[in-house]
């Protein structure tokens, strides 16, 4: 194996490298160690000069001047000594397995917790999966972190830590790393242990080649998801040429049900060919369905489960056409049971039934900036929540908040122009609205509190009251906002890595992301699926078969 510097080996455990060798490490930033340790025996030495002055010389204003110097010193001395104490620490698990690079990282210290999520570094050039764009590159040398990537080079090619790949169930690589575990090529490994609610061949046939962009709970016992195909390495090449859209790649609808059929299937799914990006979403009323829905330029279409059979219901057409919507749709939500969307240039509406959906926007004014992007960016709403169908709130823009009444729509008072992504009306009264790198707003009405000044550089894209709190997700983790602080939700590792997308109905929430679901009722978490430790399963099945 090339040497890496990523600081002190606490354990190690060195193969050939043609099989995997597993690394962990500990107190990372040394040099900020040592910096810290020459500082203070520095600062120790010069407050002795003052001292000695104090003690030798007769002069009161000397005295007096020392005796400020010594004043100085102390406090530089404290100062250096909590730097030194609560300096960042961290520990990593490096697995490299075949010239692939596995890693996960976990940084705390200063009063904040980042925790980076494990991912897999492959040549950019071959990277498995891409729902965002690729990672940029960079220099040939380790430089740091910034902007949530690691910069590195390997066998002299330049590497780029990004958060798109298949996250790894942590505690499972701990067992490895304690047990001393070496895997080589020609070795069947070891058959990890079926924590999740789906057999090796279920997963095979439903969500082994999709990654999950979107989730939703028709019943506390039916979940749904979108599960978008992975891109191939050729494919890959093609988006880097601008030859291949992302937005159309093949589209599943995938149904989980929590009591088995009588044949023992749980898993479903539908294909959507030729869909564009979709969203899914839930309604009790006036029956109970899952709606799918695909934004097209100047319609949507609509795929319909449950209640019934399953089938794609009449488009939903842009105000141009007579319809109901304005601009893309960028949200739907389920509020007091009925289903909503919002989206561009401030469009609000309601599904009342079977291709009967009711425009909410009234009263609220059209800003048109004249500009496409900008009529999106600047005028367009996130994410809409309410306490009941009389009591809505929908936020987007540069701060562009308001409030509908039932009959009428009233701009609030919002103290940020910041870009505002989602929003929550919580269990306890108060509404929550999060936007740029997480910068996040407690209040209702005209009344506001910043409680959470931001440094999440994604931000939080999905935000939802379940039990006694918020609950906010990305791609890299779920944090929570208890009694107006925010903080790093305390999770399973394994259940962390669902990380992406939350929905709650019918007293459930579900996570769901790149890397698995779980779902989580009355207080326990339960384990729907982790990416890796399915493919794992399926891998050796197929060689033992």
């Amino acid at each position: 194996m090339d040497h890496m510097e990523f600081g002190r080996w606490e354990s190690k455990i060195n193969t050939t490298s043609d099989s995997t060798t597993i690394i962990v490490s500990s107190k990372k930033l040394n040099f900020m160690t040592i910096f810290l340790k020459i500082y203070l025996i520095f600062l120790v030495i010069a407050s002795l000069i003052p001292i000695s002055i104090f003690i030798l010389s007769n002069n009161q204003i000397i005295r007096i001047i020392s005796t400020l110097f010594m004043i100085g010193s102390a406090f530089n001395v404290v100062l250096a000594l909590y730097a030194y104490l609560f300096r960042i620490k961290g520990k990593d698990i490096i697995i490299i397995s075949n010239g692939t690079l596995l890693y996960r990282r976990e940084i705390a210290g200063f009063g904040f917790t980042r925790t980076f999520i494990t991912e897999k570094i492959r040549d950019l050039k071959t990277v498995t999966r891409l729902d965002h764009p690729p990672p940029l590159t960079a220099g040939l040398q380790l430089i740091g972190l910034a902007a949530n990537s690691i910069h590195f080079s390997y066998k002299n090619k330049p590497h780029s830590l990004g958060f798109l790949i298949d996250p790894y169930d942590a505690e499972d690589i701990i067992k490895i790393i304690k047990k001393g575990t070496q895997i080589r090529p020609d070795q069947t490994p070891p058959k990890p242990e079926i924590t999740s609610m789906v057999s090796p061949q279920a997963y095979k046939e439903v969500l082994k080649k999709y990654s999950i962009t979107d989730c939703a709970i028709r019943t506390k016992d039916i979940f749904m998801f979108i599960g978008s195909e992975i891109l191939t390495d050729e494919e890959i090449e093609e988006y880097d040429k601008g030859n291949y859209d992302l937005a159309t790649r093949p589209k599943r609808v995938i149904t989980f049900f929590r009591e088995p059929f009588e044949d023992g299937r749980q898993w479903f799914h539908t294909d959507l060919i030729g869909w564009h990006t979709c969203r899914i979403g839930a309604t009790n009323h006036p029956k109970s369905h899952s709606i799918t829905v695909a934004s097209d330029d100047l319609e949507d279409r609509v795929y319909v489960t449950g209640s019934g059979p399953a089938h794609e219901d009449s488009r939903i057409q842009a105000i141009v056409r007579g319809g109901v919507r304005r601009g893309a749709i960028t949200r739907l939500k389920t509020i007091a049971g009925w289903l909503y969307f919002c989206g561009g240039r401030r469009t609000i509406a309601k599904r009342l039934d079977e291709s009967s959906w009711i425009s909410l926007v009234g009263t609220l004014p059209v800003l048109d900036t004249g500009d496409t992007i900008r009529n999106i960016t600047e005028a367009g709403f996130s994410d809409i929540d309410g306490f009941s169908e009389n009591d809505l709130y929908a936020a987007g823009g540069h701060g562009d908040v308001w409030h509908f009444n039932g009959q009428q729509w009233r701009a609030i008072a919002f103290p940020s122009n910041q870009t505002l992504k989602s929003m929550c009306c919580g269990g306890d009264g108060k509404v929550y609205i999060s936007g740029y790198e997480a910068e996040t707003y407690m209040g209702r009405d005209n009344k506001w509190k910043k409680i959470y000044s931001g440094g999440i550089s994604t931000g939080f894209r999905d935000m939802v009251w379940f039990g006694d709190r918020v609950w906010c997700t990305n791609d890299y983790g779920v944090w929570t906002i208890y009694k107006g602080k925010v903080k790093r939700a305390d999770l399973p590792a394994n259940i962390e890595a669902c990380a992406g997308h939350l929905y709650v109905n019918d007293g459930v929430m579900l996570l769901a992301g790149l890397s698995g679901a779980a779902f989580c009722e009355d207080g326990e978490w339960t384990l729907l699926f982790n990416s890796f430790t399915m493919n794992k399963l399926v891998e050796i099945d197929e060689h033992e078969g």
